[in-house]
């Protein structure tokens, strides 16, 4: 709970400007905290299992259907950072034809 709510409050309050030279170090602690919540979230949750014991369907389910969400997860991120990089070297290209030709 405290990680979530941590991330919520740098988020609102402690944004840098995409211009600033600090919005890297931003980025990273933004992923980092967000990830390490999510991951903090399912051991949690299996610990609980672990303690109250109930069915084994209901762990089965529950370790399916977090693989099914990190799978879609993977895909969108990967999917995310392909589109990036093709956006980057589409505006460098484009910038290189920009440039006048010196004669």
């Amino acid at each position: 709970m405290a990680l979530a709510t941590l991330q919520v409050l740098v988020a609102l309050c402690l944004r840098p400007k995409k211009t600033d030279k600090r919005r890297v170090f931003w980025n990273w602690f933004h992923y980092l905290v967000g990830y390490g919540t999510i991951v903090l979230g399912v051991v949690n949750i299996l610990k609980g299992f672990d303690i109250l014991q109930p069915g084994k369907i209901w762990k089965i389910s529950y370790l399916i259907t977090i693989i099914v969400i990190g799978c879609v997860a993977v895909i969108l991120e990967a999917w995310k950072w392909l589109s990036l990089w093709k956006r980057k070297t589409a505006q460098a290209a484009e910038e290189k034809t920009d440039m006048p030709i010196e004669v």
